[in-house]
């Protein structure tokens, strides 16, 4: 469940290792190309890239394969993460402790007609800004790590 961030992509630290005795399903396992979504809060969803394949995804996580190529996966998972989309899985969930969506309501979104060409520079443009917001957390954690020793050094 914290493996994937509300960005949009996987924190492999969090990933298990799971061993099985008995031949699972393919419908479970990750593969390139997938989406994956959170059904529980906060309903993140995240495209499987070449480095993420062979992950077992967890009941309250849905599989999402596309058949046409209308959209590149990797949109598709960008604006499955967009407000516009998350309001509607707000408005849409149930639960009281937590809450979840059911599969049902992925099939039936809307999803804009963005050609071909828009969602490659749409994808460009959230690369860039998850890696600006992994450095600037990164800067963060350094000056943060700064400041801490050199109180240790004023507090001797």
């Amino acid at each position: 469940m914290k493996s994937i961030h509300p960005d949009g992509y996987i924190i492999d630290k969090y990933l298990d290792e799971f061993t099985s005795g008995e031949k699972l399903k393919d419908r479970y396992i990750t593969k390139s190309g997938d989406i994956v979504v959170r059904l529980s809060s906060p309903h993140s969803s995240v495209y499987i890239d070449e480095d993420h394949r062979n992950i077992l995804v967890p009941s309250l996580f849905n599989i999402i394969r596309l058949r046409d190529r209308d959209f590149f996966p990797e949109f598709l998972s960008i604006y499955l993460n967009s407000d516009k989309i998350k309001k509607i899985y707000k408005q849409n969930s149930f639960g009281t402790a937590v809450e979840i969506i059911q599969t049902s309501l992925i099939k039936k979104l809307n999803i804009a007609n963005y050609n071909l060409d828009m969602q490659r520079r749409i994808i460009r443009i959230n690369r860039l800004r998850v890696e600006e917001n992994r450095l600037t957390r990164e800067l963060l954690d350094k000056k943060n790590e700064y400041y801490e020793e050199l109180f240790d050094k004023i507090f001797i």
